[in-house]
């Protein structure tokens, strides 16, 4: 539980900030191949993403049942959005869905630790 929370809670920091360096940062994906075209879309995604993250490793951190769910579905949605970003940056991206893989591994395998 406490692993899952600590890297929810990175994870949610590094989406924030790179989406901060896709929002400000024009020449960081201009040769990138991108399913989504507009890095404003990019950079805002992350930011959501990466907010909800961190508030979801607080809630895990916390031992809330509904942070175990939205655990999962927020590693899932983080997971697939970089499967989406693999094209721009394929070695960080599998990482990430690794990392995303092994979170949702420890909330549904150790549920029985959150309270009810």
């Amino acid at each position: 539980m406490t692993f899952a929370g600590v890297a929810l809670v990175v994870a949610g920091v590094l989406n924030v900030l790179q989406g901060l360096v896709a929002l400000n940062q024009e020449a960081l994906y201009a040769g990138a191949d991108l399913i989504f075209g507009d890095r404003t879309a990019i950079g805002t995604t992350w930011l959501v993403i990466g907010a909800v993250e961190i508030l979801t490793g607080a809630l895990v951190l916390r031992g809330r049942v509904f942070g175990q769910f939205l655990g999962v579905m927020v590693a899932g949605l983080n997971g697939f959005w970089h499967f989406l970003f693999i094209g721009a940056d394929p070695a960080r991206s599998i990482a990430i869905m690794v990392v995303d893989g092994l979170i949702i591994y420890a909330l549904t395998v150790h549920g029985d630790s959150f309270d009810s």
